[in-house]
């Protein structure tokens, strides 16, 4: 994440630029939203369709590290987070231990030259394949989109700027919205982290 670039995003709106979102603007009850499809694959003309909010109130769905996003936001202008949903949603303290190993960009480099071999193991065993929740168009669209995103100059940037982040934000006052967390049984988060999930007393 990089909080400067939010930032600026957040202060262009403010200023009412229009900043043309990606497809086709629509209203959903009463809620103006923007409509684009992706393709699955370069070869492919299926697509899928996702979703932006056009304009406030919010409710960020935050995952691992974009939870900082979201508390960041809420800090900024609680009047447009009205609650936060976080999916196994990172909190700063998380990185506070946080290490990045020493040889991290040498394993950044093999991982370029493996990211397709990665993302189809990665796509085979996760749990939604494993249980024969996705279809072959469906596990091809992971595939794509992994490879894709798999250590993207962004996913550096944000891992290379996570303890710095994390700080900011955790000096800034804590929101006050609701937060509905749902945690999964991660094994290996369970194992380095304890506490993970438990509700501090």
């Amino acid at each position: 994440m990089n909080t400067e670039l939010l930032e600026v995003m957040i202060e262009k709106r403010k200023e009412g630029m229009n900043m043309k979102g990606p497809g086709r603007l629509v209203s959903v009850n009463d809620t103006e939203i923007h409509v684009y499809s992706i393709p699955y694959s370069v070869t492919s003309k299926q697509g899928t369709v996702v979703f932006l909010s056009g304009s406030a109130p919010f409710i960020p769905a935050a995952h691992s590290l974009s939870g900082l996003e979201a508390i960041y936001w809420a800090q900024k202008y609680p009047d447009e987070i009205p609650t936060i949903i976080g999916l196994d949603m990172a909190v700063p303290s998380v990185y506070n231990k946080m290490e990045l190993p020493r040889l991290f960009n040498l394993q950044v480099k093999i991982g370029h030259l493996l990211r397709n071999p990665i993302a189809r193991s990665m796509v085979k065993q996760h749990p939604a394949v494993k249980n024969n929740l996705l279809d072959e168009n469906e596990q091809s669209a992971m595939k794509y989109i992994i490879s894709n995103q798999l250590l993207s100059k962004n996913m550096i940037d944000e891992i290379n700027h996570v303890k710095e982040n994390a700080l900011k934000v955790a000096s800034g006052k804590c929101p006050t919205v609701p937060l509905l967390c749902y945690l999964s049984n991660d094994k290996a988060n369970l194992k380095r982290i304890p506490t993970w999930g438990e509700n501090p007393s």
